[in-house]
């Protein structure tokens, strides 16, 4: 903080935690700001999930936050804030390689 001269920190500075920690103090920020977020955890990872709308930035249309599917996964650990699609390489890497993401009237 006081390198920063300022009293709040970035989420992306944050070098404290291990993966569920960082998950949940994301996603507690994402439910603050109202950004469709996913909590999710796979012992023993945890990682959250993103649904950005997809669109040129010329289509001002409103997506309601029940109708997006999350499309990305956040990383908190190697590099803050880097955005990876969720079926890639980069995203199996923080979910786990037998991940399967989250489809509407699965049972859990």
């Amino acid at each position: 903080m006081s390198a920063l001269h300022s009293s709040a920190v970035g989420v992306g500075r944050v070098r404290c935690g291990g993966q569920l920690e960082r998950s949940v103090l994301y996603k507690a920020l994402a439910d603050r700001l109202g950004v469709p977020c996913a909590l999710r955890r796979r012992r023993p990872r945890a990682w959250c999930e993103l649904a950005v709308p997809e669109g040129t930035s010329d289509n001002d249309e409103r997506y309601p936050a029940g109708l997006l599917r999350a499309n990305y996964v956040i990383d908190l650990m190697q590099n803050p804030g880097r955005l990876w699609p969720l079926h890639g390489l980069e995203a199996s890497r923080i979910c786990g390689h037998d991940y399967s993401p989250y489809t509407v009237g699965q049972t859990v």
